[in-house]
């Protein structure tokens, strides 16, 4: 933590000025559990009268297994919790300009009894108890891409357009603040690598977590993982060697009906037709398309230190485990994973994913809740001798 001297904080305070803070350095790291955890699925059966219009993100998952989640602007309440089982133990929110409203949130964590959403059209974060009263909210300009939240702070990072050669710095700000400290520089080679990787592949923001005193950044193509220390010194690169990576039968359909989709007419002025782009060529190669390993939130630090790539394969969930650089093991989950949105969240003991339904259900997606164990270890035996 910064320490300010005591006389300019005085003087400041005398002239009435509020004194500058900065996000506070991340915690030493902790002894990284080098045990492989276990999931165990949850039984999660939410009413219908408390289901999203379209989809729950975003959504979050609180000590004790409480989910809460988005269900749309017009619902009352907006926001909707329920207990592990799925059972509805309260909600908050609702559409507006005043102090705990809503116009646009894309973002929420809990953080033990707390939530806090960030609401992208109001610029504000707003604060939440779980038992779903309001506890006040503060201004929070963040303009750039946000790539962690760090309860008071947020790490951020606004690649160039296509074309352009500088790389920008990973930035820690406080969210009341417009300037924080930079956590990885732009100098950086392997954020100099993922910026040109980026650039001839965009994607809606770079694989990144913070957390135990350490940063991660990810080539989803490469699976190459970049961690550093909390000052940003690098650390090493380690990853997974595995086979190309190409997408399964369900995400298969839904590519080549977006490509289909792309190439239809649309009206347009003076009720002229527009033509569609011509992807046909595409349609042939769709099978054969190299794609990442994972997508959209796939890295996270667990309470143990260890840290979780959430990827996908063959239209399932892989959850692949690391300690420091160490490879611990590969779980696989029944969940074809949401690609938009925050498909995936872990805090604490729990993890909370949002999965795509097939077509011919009633829904687009579901919600699967997951306790997160691990394994107790049996003493050593006493000799017999």
């Amino acid at each position: 933590m910064h320490q300010l001297r005591l006389a300019p904080v005085v003087l400041l305070s005398v002239l009435g000025c509020k004194a500058p803070t900065e996000p506070a350095a991340p915690a030493p790291p902790p002894v990284v559990s080098t045990d492989m955890p276990l999931l165990e699925r949850r039984p999660l059966s939410i009413a219908d009268a408390d289901l999203p219009d379209r989809f729950f993100s975003p959504a979050a998952v609180g000590p004790n297994g409480e989910v809460v989640y988005f269900t749309a602007l017009g619902s009352q309440p907006i926001f909707r919790i329920v207990d592990s089982t799925g059972q509805r133990i309260g909600g908050f929110g609702r559409q507006g300009e005043g102090p705990g409203e809503f116009r646009l949130p894309l973002q929420l964590r809990v953080y033990g009894d707390s939530i806090r959403i960030q609401d992208f059209s109001r610029l504000v974060s707003i604060d939440y108890s779980m038992a779903g009263k309001y506890q006040g909210e503060r201004n929070a300009r963040i303009l750039k891409t946000p790539l962690a939240w760090l309860r008071d702070s947020v790490d951020i990072w606004d690649l160039s357009p296509t074309g352009a050669t500088a790389t920008p710095a990973v930035v820690r700000q406080a969210l009341d603040e417009s300037k924080g400290r930079t956590v990885i520089p732009a100098t950086d080679s392997g954020l100099q690598h993922l910026a040109d990787v980026f650039r001839a592949r965009p994607r809606p923001v770079i694989p990144y977590a913070a957390g135990a005193g350490r940063v991660y950044l990810a080539d989803p193509y490469a699976y190459r993982i970049h961690s550093y220390d909390a000052s940003g010194k690098p650390l090493a690169v380690f990853g997974r060697d595995l086979p190309p990576h190409f997408r399964g039968p369900q995400e298969l359909a839904q590519v080549r009906e977006a490509v289909l989709r792309a190439q239809r007419p649309v009206p347009g002025p003076n009720g002229r037709s527009m033509g569609g782009q011509d992807q046909g060529r595409r349609l042939d190669t769709l099978a054969k398309e190299i794609t990442a390993y994972f997508h959209r939130t796939p890295l996270h630090v667990d309470r143990a230190g260890r840290l979780w790539v959430i990827g996908t394969t063959n239209d399932s969930t892989t959850i692949d485990v690391f300690a420091d650089t160490t490879f611990l093991g590969r779980t696989t989950l029944p969940c074809f994973l949401l690609v938009t949105g925050y498909p995936a969240v872990l805090n604490g003991g729990w993890l909370l994913l949002e999965c795509t339904l097939p077509d011919t259900a009633d829904r687009r997606s579901e919600l699967q809740l997951y306790r997160v164990l691990d394994p107790v270890r049996q003493p050593p035996k006493k000799d017999d001798a």
